[in-house]
């Protein structure tokens, strides 16, 4: 049994959303074949979790997160082994161990790197190395890379200069385009553009679908998916651009991502209504 050995509190409002992400997306194992990430969050951290859980009344978003998640592994792994990528780039990884499961099923050698803000990739780094049953990971599985994407963006920094090394990236962003204002995230997509050969999977909230949990979000967290911004209609600049840019675009429903998971894991089929859940959608673009 993998044991939690972090235990000291945090008031970083950042920090707890990376904390409720790990945790969750280990909710349904067979789903997202993650039972590690959770060993990154302390104790106040699945307190806080489970709080909000039950304040919102949103019993489904560990469905959610491990769904996602499972989603993102198995994509990413598909595109990493049948294409020639020479790295993978997780911006915004938060205390996700995405990359490492990633590094665990690649059977070939690239250049993987965690990006976020410091103090994030600070305390990452500090609870990786602090959790005693993290010992058998593989030393330095990834990089970590410092990068705020807002100070990017106005400061015009070229997203390539961050990793000049790197040729036929495949970016992940997951969970990011709910902090980020429109025309940052339209930024961030057209930084990744400008690359030759490129893939990027990300999942986004999705406008022209009603949702009453959605709706109670909005209504009550003043901040959440920066104040609505960060929802996307489907002929929104980010999502519209991708199909000149790219061969292929897939776009997926959470609803779609539970019957693929739940039929090749042999779970139950949870995500029906979507009144019980986020409308979002997974984009793989390649």
């Amino acid at each position: 049994m993998i044991r939690n050995s972090i235990d000291e509190e945090t008031t970083n409002v950042n920090i707890h959303s990376a904390e409720m992400t790990a945790l969750l997306r280990c909710s349904y194992p067979n789903m997202s074949h993650d039972s590690i990430s959770k060993c990154l969050v302390s104790s106040d951290g699945v307190n806080n979790t489970y709080q909000f859980i039950k304040h919102f009344n949103y019993p489904l978003l560990g469905r959610v997160i491990s769904a996602r998640a499972g989603f993102l592994l198995n994509e990413s792994v598909r595109l990493l082994q049948a294409r020639q990528y020479d790295s993978c780039i997780s911006i915004g990884s938060g205390l996700s161990m995405l990359t490492y499961l990633i590094s665990n099923k690649i059977t070939r050698e690239i250049a993987i790197f965690d990006c976020d803000v410091d103090e994030m990739l600070s305390e990452r780094q500090k609870r990786i190395s602090s959790v005693e049953s993290l010992t058998n990971f593989k030393p330095q599985f990834s990089q970590n890379c410092s990068i705020n994407i807002i100070d990017a963006y106005k400061k015009g920094t070229m997203l390539n200069e961050l990793f000049p090394e790197i040729k036929k990236p495949l970016f992940i962003l997951e969970g990011i385009s709910y902090f980020l204002p429109k025309t940052v995230f339209s930024w961030l997509l057209d930084q990744i553009f400008h690359y030759d050969s490129k893939a990027v999977i990300f999942d986004y909230c999705h406008s022209a679908e009603n949702s009453q949990c959605l709706d109670r979000l909005l209504n009550t967290l003043p901040d959440f998916l920066c104040k609505g911004d960060a929802i996307y209609p489907s002929t929104s600049l980010p999502i519209n651009r991708l199909y000149q840019n790219f061969n292929q675009v897939k776009t997926y429903a959470m609803d779609e991502v539970d019957i693929i998971l739940s039929e090749k894991n042999n779970e139950t089929i949870l995500l029906r209504d979507q009144n019980n859940y986020v409308p979002t959608k997974i984009v793989v673009a390649e």
